[in-house]
């Protein structure tokens, strides 16, 4: 599937007017003649750090957790270690959470767990 992409990305690129700035050109460009959809990525992202320390750590395949892609760390080398050792587990283990089962219907009894991490933690 990456092969097929990987050749219409290519194909498109060789014959699409080149704009100076990279990302403008591959997200901006090739994707309008490549009809990609852009995502919204505000919703993977936090600059807490607690929140997202927390979220990441209770991460599990059982229990729906919200996650987070990105994370400020403030250059913390610590805390970006422990980070990495946690998405690395989710993505060895399918955590049950946004990022791995973005289609899932989740109940209300679902939310609760962010909703009360979320209240402690304001």
């Amino acid at each position: 599937m990456f092969k097929i992409f990987y050749f219409r990305l290519k194909a498109v690129a060789e014959t699409t007017k080149f704009f100076r700035f990279d990302d403008v050109w591959v997200t901006g460009y090739l994707a309008k003649e490549l009809k990609i959809k852009h995502l919204d990525m505000t919703q993977f992202l936090t600059i807490k750090k607690k929140t997202g320390l927390l979220f990441k750590s209770v991460q599990n395949p059982e229990i729906y957790h919200k996650d987070f892609l990105a994370i400020l760390t403030g250059r913390n080398f610590e805390m970006f270690y422990t980070l990495h050792q946690h998405s690395r587990w989710c993505y060895f283990n399918k955590c049950f959470s946004n990022i791995y089962h973005p289609q899932v219907n989740l109940s209300t009894i679902d939310v609760i767990p962010e909703r009360v991490m979320l209240k402690e933690l304001s």
